[in-house]
């Protein structure tokens, strides 16, 4: 009975989770350069039947995230026929499902059912977990991903020995979503098996070998295959990472408070609440409590490795701190908040329950007074009011000016000069619902899309002057959200 009305109660967390992260969806999607970057390879893979190797580049050259993105994203693409909002709603899904499996790591570390339903609804109503999950983008994956990696190594570390064969696989999906992970995980789960190492040394050769040919396989197999087509182009750029020729930029001091102040700040997102001092805040007394757990049960210390062991590997990186490469690491907070409400009200009940219910209204009046604006959505933070359906209007009034004539099209973008979402979305609504492409050759008019910028207004006046304005003769424009349209005949 009480299993059964447990899973009532998740099935029900995971409606809300549903219901939030698609709050203000589909105009609210955000569709930046770099979607539209990854939308294009998707198309090639299920289209052309185009297949790659590699995903997305990170920030340090030479060095590319794995595909799993791109083929997990090619699966609604394909049945959506390249809808933007399909593949989002896919990745969605997957988010708000992942309320079982936090309920389900929180119960198996603490062993009751209370705590991992308080971690549940954190989980479920989380401003900072919305946020994630419409991030139509990689880094979110390793959400659920680290979950599952945390959930087989306690498996492990508490007698079940083939989950560490379960744990290598889901090492290689963490790495292959973000490669950082490779180096948080790959540390986490050493200094596991360090502090666990009776139990280790205790497991079969034939369960080690297999778990180190799956996790080798899963997390590198593509990568060793691009390397051999491409002069080991990864290979260089983790051997220039490691002697200091790529990613060190910061002084040990700059990047140690970078690091920590970054994770600060997520903790604190968590529950709606911006900057380092709220998390700080909030951080602080959660540690006694997870101490004190820890000495009924050794276990637990996988919990203090996850969250900590990062921000220090990242402040001996020096390199600039971004907020996604925590992606894999705020799960471990959510549990640690679980952990201590539900101490709370093991003490006295009435504490727990306001402990919740407050964290609840804080996360809660955070979705609903942020992201009708996209305040404190981080990837959105350089242009938060770009809307997915302020660029299909867009789109709409070119179309109708151009009344089935040529064009040729141009636009000012946020990265500058990045023109993919515009490059996908013409061909995958434009062309779709007015049979044609714009096409340079022949030309007689040009459309100009101009992307409100607020941080270097003076560069794109001086864009606009050197560039549009010499063009040709502007003869009609428009306003759309955030974009002015322009007409110009040539």
């Amino acid at each position: 009975m009480e299993k059964n009305k447990t899973e009532i109660i998740l099935i029900a967390l995971a409606i809300i989770a549903f219901a939030f992260r698609f709050y203000l969806m589909p105009s609210h999607l955000f569709f930046g350069p770099e979607q539209g970057r990854d939308f294009l390879v998707i198309r090639d893979i299920v289209v052309n039947h185009k297949l790659t190797l590699i995903g997305s580049k990170t920030d340090i050259m030479g060095i590319f995230h794995g595909p799993i993105f791109y083929y997990l994203a090619a699966i609604p693409f394909a049945v959506t026929g390249g809808n933007p909002l399909g593949v989002s709603a896919f990745f969605i899904i997957i988010q708000g499902l992942t309320v079982f499996l936090v309920y389900q790591l929180t119960y198996e570390l603490t062993k009751r059912r209370r705590a991992g339903l308080i971690a549940a609804i954190l989980f479920a109503v989380s401003f900072l977990f919305i946020v994630y999950a419409r991030w139509l983008s990689n880094p979110p994956l390793s959400i659920p991903f680290s979950l599952f990696f945390m959930l087989f190594l306690l498996r492990y570390v508490r007698g079940k020995s083939w989950y560490l064969v379960a744990s290598a696989f889901a090492y290689g999906l963490l790495g292959q979503a973000e490669f950082i992970n490779f180096l948080l995980f790959a540390a986490i789960g050493l200094l596991t098996c360090l502090m666990f190492w009776k139990k280790c040394i205790r497991t079969k050769l034939v369960i080690v070998v297999t778990a180190f040919l799956v996790g080798l396989v899963t997390s590198f197999a593509t990568y060793i295959l691009f390397d051999a087509r491409h002069d080991g182009l990864v290979s260089r750029g983790v051997l220039d990472l490691i002697q200091g020729k790529s990613g060190y930029q910061l002084y040990l001091s700059t990047s140690t408070a970078g690091a920590f102040r970054v994770l600060l700040e997520q903790a604190a997102a968590i529950m709606g609440l911006s900057g380092w001092v709220a998390g700080l805040v909030v951080t602080v007394p959660l540690m006694p409590v997870l101490f004190k757990r820890m000495k009924r049960d050794a276990s637990l210390s996988i919990l203090a490795l996850w969250i900590w062991v990062p921000p220090f590997i990242f402040a001996i990186l020096r390199h600039g701190m971004l907020e996604q490469l925590y992606a894999g690491v705020i799960g471990g907070f959510i549990i640690l908040l679980a952990l201590a409400i539900d101490f709370l009200w093991e003490k006295k009940t009435v504490i727990g329950v306001a402990s919740l219910v407050i964290i609840v209204v804080l996360s809660v009046t955070a979705v609903f007074r942020n992201l009708p604006g996209n305040y404190q959505v981080f990837f959105q933070a350089p242009q938060p009011a770009v809307r997915y359906s302020d660029q299909l209007a867009v789109i709409d009034w070119i179309y109708m000016q151009a009344d089935g004539r040529q064009f040729s099209f141009q636009a000012y973008t946020i990265p500058y000069f990045l023109q993919d979402a515009w490059v996908y979305l013409l061909g995958y609504y434009g062309q779709k619902n007015y049979g044609y492409l714009p096409d340079d050759q022949g030309r007689k008019r040009m459309y100009v899309v101009i992307q409100e910028d607020t941080l270097d207004p003076k560069f794109q006046k001086k864009w606009y002057r050197e560039t549009t304005s010499v063009w040709g003769t502007k003869t009609n424009q428009a306003r759309i959200g955030n974009y002015t349209v322009e007409e110009w005949a040539l």
